[in-house]
């Protein structure tokens, strides 16, 4: 087969070899156009011929693909390849890659920091999915979201049992790299910060109406810690309570580095009137400097702290 020869050739070279960027590329192409068919038929649909084995009809428009831009690196493809996604797409995706950090993301934290409604947000990320670049975890998304809120539907459902199917439904990217293409995109446009500031006050907003649970103050403080330093002045009291409760959890359980750099970061966020916080925080890392074996540097901070409060 000349067309397939020629899309091997061409995919190889221009790959050299990388499986992740040979499936990558070719999921791309697909979804933007780039695999033709000979035949009227749709991409993905067999050709039946007689005494032979069903085969795929179709073949790779090499001027399409020759817009994209090759430098051998796949990160950079990706980056590349970002932008030729629809511009919606690329934003919830760009929310999925700084929530992803904390782990799998379901379709109920999506919607929230992407502020897009939960039907919308479904057939972005089952196009992720499609593309190749997500993939789901749990088999909640094949459900026909669409339909959970149509009043004309003999699906439609009560909100309680709807927010259940909308935790449960949990995608994670299929590669780090994926993951890293977006996050390139939103330091380029220096939006990293911002982007997870959005996501642990609308998270944080989400979570205070049905209880703030350790799980969810370290999905909230995992955000905080990528975006204090553009911390609005009235999230202040946001980032230092998530950051003291999530340091507290830590520290309870032993993850000592998790939580020292959580009440470091805390102390920032507290007023200077609040002396009994400071002095709590003051002691924690004191404490955890300790445990871990750090005694010079707690002797220092001890006498650093004792020079300030004088």
């Amino acid at each position: 087969d000349l067309a397939a020869n020629e899309m091997t050739e061409f995919m190889f070279r221009k790959t050299q070899g990388n499986i992740l960027y040979i499936s990558t590329l070719a999921r791309i192409a697909a979804h933007t156009g780039g695999l033709i068919s000979d035949q009227p038929v749709n991409i993905g649909e067999y050709k039946e011929i007689e005494g032979q084995e069903p085969v795929f009809s179709l073949r790779l428009d090499i001027d399409h693909i020759s817009n994209f831009r090759f430098s051998g690196s796949l990160d950079d493809f990706l980056y590349m390849a970002v932008g030729k996604l629809p511009g919606e797409s690329i934003e919830v995706l760009k929310f999925a890659a700084c929530i992803s950090g904390a782990g799998a993301f379901s379709l109920s934290d999506m919607s929230t920091v992407s502020g897009l409604p939960f039907e919308k947000v479904s057939d972005i990320l089952f196009t992720g999915y499609l593309v190749g670049l997500l993939r789901p975890i749990s088999i909640h998304y094949k459900l026909p979201y669409h339909l959970f809120r149509n009043k004309n539907s003999p699906l439609k459902m009560k909100e309680s049992f709807l927010n259940l199917l909308l935790d449960a439904n949990k995608y994670e990217f299929c590669h780090e790299s994926y993951q890293t293409a977006f996050l390139k995109v939103l330091k380029k446009d220096k939006q990293f910060e911002l982007y997870h500031q959005a996501c642990g006050m609308r998270l944080y907003k989400k979570y205070k109406k049905s209880g703030l649970s350790s799980e969810n103050c370290y999905k909230i403080a995992f955000h905080c810690m990528h975006s204090w330093r553009v911390a609005k002045e009235n999230y202040h009291s946001i980032y230092c309570q998530m950051l003291i409760t999530s340091g507290l959890c830590a520290y309870g359980s032993f993850d000592f580095d998790l939580s020292l750099s959580y009440f470091s970061v805390a102390r920032k966020f507290v007023k200077s009137h609040d002396t009994e916080t400071m002095k709590m925080l003051d002691l924690f890392i004191i404490q955890t400097l300790s445990v871990l074996g750090d005694t010079t540097l707690s002797v220092s901070y001890t006498h650093l702290r004792a020079h300030e409060t004088r």
